[in-house]
């Protein structure tokens, strides 16, 4: 990948083609129906980058070789988490814990073909070396739908933290409507890879135990369900590229719906708590969008201080 070559071009699937002659039209055609390059949106923003698919399949490939976070396996499995799905889900409606419409909508996927995710990589051009990704396309997936339903039960213990920040919007009100001080230190830090670091089944009990304490003794699902449900999302989580057959053993997949919620709860919920709680130096504001933590320190801390929480952190 040192050597990566990529051309960037800017909305080249625009959704109006009133503005553009045919040749533009037969141009776009021909570059979506050449097998040799790959055309995908970037990780970020709007833009369509153009890579050698050789060169894509290469850096999948690459990734997927790393055995701690997957392994090959020889041959599909998603009828089989399909079958799990499904018991789990009747369980929950014969115990009067969903519903009959709830019920059937979870059910809906368990009963069709379930299609296998899909892995790919969106690269990132924000990056000094453009590196991919990994992204699992899953809808219609064995789990998708009880993912999703895992993902409505933890949105809210999700908002509820301290530091939480919804988006752009959010982040600009509190700005401004924040007294900053002069001579401050602004510092921003985010986690390397949060989706595929987190330890499955810590990441289970961490996640476990902020959704017994949102909901107190209102439980939507009991606990034991909850974490069956969760263990059937993260260690079934199979997937194929370039016809072959993968597990992913640690971590959860970008794109699943309980991604986000079950990384914001476990990962940084969790982590930050402990860390602000036993590090000697602490910012005086911590605000978090997802792993992306944005904070400030008062004149008085010089900035050995501050990377001495960054070292803190980071425990070798």
């Amino acid at each position: 990948m040192e050597e990566t070559k990529h051309v960037i071009a800017s909305e080249i699937f625009r959704p109006q083609f009133d503005n553009i002659s045919a040749n533009e039209r037969n141009a776009i055609s021909a570059l979506k129906c050449n097998s040799k390059i790959n055309l995908k949106k970037a990780d970020k923003g709007t833009t369509t980058v153009i890579l050698d698919t050789a060169q894509i399949r290469n850096e999948g490939s690459e990734q997927l070789s790393n055995d701690k976070f997957y392994k090959p396996i020889s041959s599909p499995i998603v009828h089989n988490t399909a079958r799990k799905a499904k018991e789990l889900v009747n369980k929950l409606y014969r115990s009067g814990h969903i519903d009959l419409m709830t019920h059937k909508w979870l059910i809906t996927i368990c009963l069709k073909q379930p299609r296998i995710p899909e892995f790919c990589t969106l690269t990132k051009i924000h990056k000094k070396r453009p590196v991919g990704r990994p992204i699992l396309f899953g809808t219609s997936g064995p789990t998708e739908r009880i993912s999703s339903f895992i993902d409505s039960l933890l949105q809210p213990v999700a908002i509820k933290q301290e530091s939480y920040i919804k988006d752009t919007t959010d982040f600009s009100n509190f700005i401004e409507n924040t007294q900053i001080p002069d001579n401050v230190v602004l510092a921003t830090l985010d986690v390397s890879s949060l989706y595929t670091n987190i330890p499955q089944e810590e990441g289970i009990d961490v996640v476990c135990r902020f959704y017994e304490d949102h909901y107190e003794q209102k439980l939507p699902i009991p606990i034991n369900d909850l974490r069956e449900l969760m263990r059937l999302i993260l260690e079934e989580n199979s997937f194929k590229f370039n016809e072959k057959h993968f597990l992913q053993t640690q971590g959860i997949a970008i794109r699943t719906k309980m991604a986000v919620a079950f990384s914001v709860v476990h990962f940084m919920a969790d982590l930050e708590k402990r860390l602000l709680a036993a590090s000697p130096f602490k910012p005086f504001v911590w605000k978090r969008f997802i792993d992306d933590m944005f904070s400030l320190w008062t004149i008085r801390i010089p900035m050995e201080e501050v990377s001495i929480f960054v070292d803190f952190a980071n425990p070798s």
